[in-house]
């Protein structure tokens, strides 16, 4: 009887794992790039800029990481530190002015106004 129990929990176990290994293959196609959220910023620099045009805040030094919260032109953003991404562009890093919104914007798009910049760490 012990060895049915044990026989029939074994099977379910293992159906849950097999059921939750599909399910992870499915999750990870629509994930962000393991490029998206790998890098370590913290505020080593006192750069000021100014945003050249309404956008979102990316979550990765790259175009194709998901966008955070959302700035506008009239925005400060306080850059903590910048980092060259694979492809040699230029991202800061850094929190919007009046808020605790923190995220990723391309160099471009963004007239340094006052400050030092540093690279991340």
């Amino acid at each position: 009887m012990k060895s049915k129990k044990r026989m029939a929990t074994l099977l379910a176990s293992g159906a849950i794992l097999g059921a939750s290994i599909v399910g992870a293959d499915a999750t990870e196609a629509n994930a962000q790039p393991y490029r998206c959220y790998t890098w370590l910023a913290h505020n080593t620099s006192s750069g000021v800029g100014r945003l050249q045009e309404n956008l979102w805040l990316q979550q990765g030094p790259y175009a194709d990481c998901d966008e955070g919260k959302y700035a506008s032109k009239a925005d400060k953003f306080y850059i903590w530190c910048y980092v060259n991404n694979q492809y040699g562009n230029v991202w800061y890093y850094g929190r919007r002015e009046g808020t605790d919104f923190k995220g990723w914007l391309y160099s471009g798009d963004v007239t340094i106004a006052s400050g030092s910049l540093y690279r991340c760490a």
